[in-house]
């Protein structure tokens, strides 16, 4: 029997499409998916709405109507995103029509989803949501692997012990300028000084000018900086620098970063940034839930040195979100096999 057809639905953010991305390249390990990623985009003025006010009818007909042009509808759907939502609510008019998992809470009504994938922070309890800790994501040991050949030679023959330092950037939750880049500098020398390599990755949301300042105030000889906005000639390295790695640095901003340092199996620490209120919430739901983990902690030295964290171990929430869904799946109606 031939494989069963997954269509990957995102806005093509990358922060977005690894989520999906991530979870359907899961399930293909369980149970063979031919996956198709699908970028899309809403029309005016409704990629500007909040989903709790697109219409599907308005919304999410049309552009479904184009991807049907192209192939034939999927049996396996997994959506991510605000711009993904209508699409999803229109899919369920297909006869039949696929098995339907979303990504984040919807903003919706849940029952034009067949299961939900939501994180614990967003507080999203029903039949169909199954909750996870943090973001699915891509990074596994085979995805690591695979991308290895990545490194350039700019983050190769690295000396160990290194240290993977993800740089995110503001939001609407966290402050994060030139003072927090200097003051997460000062603790990143701590760690040269301890004899660490810092192989350092910003993210497409990092202060402008992040580089410069960096490179004035980071002191040590084994320092490696990816940059989005100037190597744009060079495939970012951060799954590759996740796997010979011994420790991981992410800030607070983002939920992936951390959710793919710890599904590394890396101590992973986060530094600290000045919250912008009650935006800041769900983040510190999130965070709190690794330290109680004991996976995470806040990049805080005791007499110059980190504290021990003992790194995660078994199936990464990734795995576990693609487990529901295989086994939902397979438990659903007018679905043959599996």
């Amino acid at each position: 029997m031939a494989p069963k057809t997954c269509w990957v639905i995102t806005d093509g953010r990358a922060g977005i499409e690894n989520q999906a991305l991530g979870l359907a390249e899961a399930i293909n390990e369980l149970t063979p998916i031919n996956v198709l990623v699908h970028k899309v985009s809403l029309a005016m003025p409704w990629r500007l709405l909040p989903s709790s006010v697109v219409p599907s009818a308005a919304a999410g007909v049309a552009p479904l109507r184009r991807l049907l042009k192209q192939h034939p509808p999927p049996d396996l759907w997994v959506a991510c995103g605000r711009q993904s939502v209508p699409l999803t609510l229109a899919a369920s008019r297909l006869s039949p029509a696929p098995f339907r998992v979303q990504l984040q809470s919807p903003k919706v009504s849940l029952s034009h989803f067949d299961l939900v994938i939501a994180p614990y922070h967003d507080e999203l309890t029903a039949k169909n949501v199954y909750n996870i800790l943090g973001a699915t994501n891509r990074v596994s040991k085979a995805f690591i692997k695979h991308r290895s050949d990545v490194l350039s030679k700019r983050f190769s023959d690295i000396p160990s012990p290194a240290a993977a330092v993800m740089i995110g950037g503001p939001n609407s939750a966290y402050q994060f300028g030139t003072a927090e880049l200097v003051a997460l500098a000062g603790q990143l020398n701590l760690l040269s000084k301890a004899g660490f390599t810092l192989l350092i990755t910003l993210s497409r949301r990092t202060p402008q000018g992040a580089v410069d300042i960096l490179s004035t105030h980071l002191q040590g000889s084994e320092i490696r900086i990816y940059d989005p906005a100037n190597d744009k000639d060079m495939e970012n390295p951060y799954p590759a620098v996740l796997g010979i790695a011994d420790i991981a640095i992410v800030t607070k901003d983002s939920v992936n970063m951390a959710s793919e340092a710890v599904g590394a199996g890396l101590p992973t620490y986060v530094a600290d940034l000045p919250s912008r209120g009650a935006r800041a919430r769900k983040f510190e739901r999130f965070h709190g839930k690794l330290r109680d983990m004991g996976v995470a902690r806040p990049l805080r030295f005791e007499n110059g040195k980190l504290p021990k964290i003992v790194p995660a171990s078994g199936l990464t929430e990734t795995q576990k979100a693609a487990r529901e869904v295989v086994s939902r799946w397979q438990a659903a109606p007018n679905i043959v096999s599996v």
